[in-house]
């Protein structure tokens, strides 16, 4: 999916959209496209909506998915950050050696 980084960014092309509060925690999303981006989205959904959902699901569905998906991108970049930042801040340690390999030696000496 080489359009994903380019669909991040603040370069979406979509002019026009509409958010619906309704009641009751309920939200309605109305977006125009364009007739090139109408026949891209026509042609992608015969090619793919394999279980003969109407589109209205199918666009739910791909909505739902890649808010997901974009969820868990961010969590991932969140967790890589934190341990970024932890490491920077963790005090450089020495490695302490075990001390089982000194206590067999002694036993071994004692018998």
């Amino acid at each position: 999916m080489s359009d994903t980084p380019e669909l991040l960014s603040r370069k979406l092309t979509i002019k026009k959209v509409r958010v619906l509060r309704r009641r009751n925690d309920r939200m309605k999303l109305q977006f125009n496209l364009s007739k090139e981006e109408a026949t891209a989205f026509k042609n992608f959904f015969n090619a793919v909506n394999v279980n003969d959902n109407t589109e209205e699901e199918f666009i739910k569905a791909a909505f739902i998915l890649g808010l997901r998906s974009m969820e868990a991108t961010i969590l991932e970049n969140l967790a890589k950050a934190e341990a970024e930042q932890a490491a920077k801040e963790a005090p450089d340690a020495e490695f302490v050696g075990d001390d089982t390999e000194e206590n067999d030696e002694s036993t071994e000496t004692e018998e």
